[in-house]
């Protein structure tokens, strides 16, 4: 993320592609990642047991990456991190502590905006490159879910939402452009 915000940030010769990736990052932190995950606001599959005992519909799922887990550490390889950073914002949640990314909101999805709107700036600079980014885009998706962080219409409604505020952003340059 930061290495696509820093890239538009350094490429001024890309002038409206520039304008409009920034202008959409921005806007989709504040509109997607703010109002609507304050509007929106579901705890992830991850916590969903923890809010309420007697659900135990994504506990198989948990079982499973708990057994990744301890499989990945058996054959030297790392553990997943995402179960301790999933403990560690259950932790912040519970004691009402405030830390920057410390949410467990799921609903939308800026792991899933932010993949999206890097594959559409991508695409729309260098098209192989774009290709790559959309497969990235959809690894990130199939991901968030997997790992039990997003149902997976947290990434759909934030794909959506990025397209379109992408999409107006373009219409309002292409607005002001031809009537100066």
């Amino acid at each position: 993320m930061w290495g696509a915000v820093l890239f538009f940030v350094v490429r001024r010769d890309l002038v409206r592609l520039r304008l409009q990736f920034l202008l959409t990052f921005l806007s989709s932190w504040l509109l997607i990642g703010g109002i609507g995950a304050i509007t929106l606001s579901s705890a992830g599959p991850c916590y969903l047991h923890l809010l309420d005992p007697e659900v135990l519909y994504y506990q198989p799922l948990m079982q499973r990456l708990t057994e990744q887990s301890l499989e990945l550490t058996q054959l030297g390889w790392f553990k997943l991190w995402a179960l301790d950073v999933q403990n560690t914002l259950w932790q912040l949640h519970i004691n009402q502590q405030s830390a920057i990314g410390g949410g467990i909101s799921a609903m939308p999805s800026m792991h899933v905006s932010i993949a999206v709107l890097m594959a559409i700036a991508a695409y729309r600079h260098q098209k192989k490159l774009g290709l790559i980014m959309w497969i990235y885009a959809i690894t990130i998706q199939i991901g968030s879910v997997h790992l039990a962080w997003h149902y997976a219409v947290d990434g759909y409604l934030s794909a959506i939402l990025t397209a379109c505020l992408w999409k107006g952003i373009g219409w309002i340059q292409n607005h002001f452009s031809q009537s100066h």
